[in-house]
Formats: C-alpha cells, sequence, structure tokens
C-alpha cells in the first residue's frame, strides 16, 4: 500500500509501480479516499483480470475503529476523505494477512 498526499505523489507513485516485477496472484484490495476513486479502481482491477476482493470480517472490524462513520469498509473500501497513513498501518497490521514486505507507508 502507498499513501498519497496529491495527485503529484500519485503519478510518481504509479511510475514506481510501473518500473516492479508484476505481483504474484489477482486478488486486489483497493482503498480509496472517495466512492467513486474506490469503484473507478475497481472496475479497472476487473478489465485488467484482477478481483477487487471483499475484506475479511477482521479487517473491516479494524477499519471501522480507524476510519469515521459510513466509511465502506467491506471493498472497495472509501474512507469518505479522510486520510491518515498511521492509522492505516495500525489497522492493517493487526488484522490483514499482508505480509509487512509487500507494504509500503510514508
Amino acid at each position: 500500500m502507498i499513501a498519497a498526499a496529491n495527485f503529484g505523489e500519485l503519478l510518481d507513485a504509479a511510475a514506481l509501480l510501473a518500473s516492479q516485477p508484476v505481483p504474484a496472484g489477482s486478488r486486489v484490495a483497493v482503498v480509496s479516499n472517495t466512492r467513486g476513486g474506490a469503484i473507478l479502481a475497481a472496475d479497472a482491477c476487473d478489465e485488467a483480470g484482477l478481483q477487487a476482493v471483499r475484506l475479511a470480517a477482521d479487517t473491516q472490524r479494524a477499519l471501522r475503529d480507524v476510519l469515521p462513520a459510513g466509511a465502506a469498509v467491506a471493498g472497495p473500501v472509501d474512507t469518505r476523505g479522510w486520510s491518515r497513513a498511521a492509522a492505516f498501518a495500525g489497522a492493517w497490521s493487526s488484522s490483514a494477512p499482508i505480509p509487512e514486505s509487500t507494504r509500503c507507508w510514508r
């Protein structure tokens, strides 16, 4: 996961990821600060043959603890405009079976 504070950082992250080996598997967790962005990303995953996944119940509970009421936590995740990388890192590391080596936090 890479947190981008603005569009320029998002483009930098895209350039970085484009130069890396393709991860194994086809499952993707989509997290966005807008519902529209999350849906667009999930649709793009589908078009690319990837599966935007529904998150496990324990991951959903951990995200509810750090996100505002009404945030979509099942997947795709919509943070409702709220974003604090440290809080997400805590939620993911306490609940999601994602190897540390696959995460990237700023």
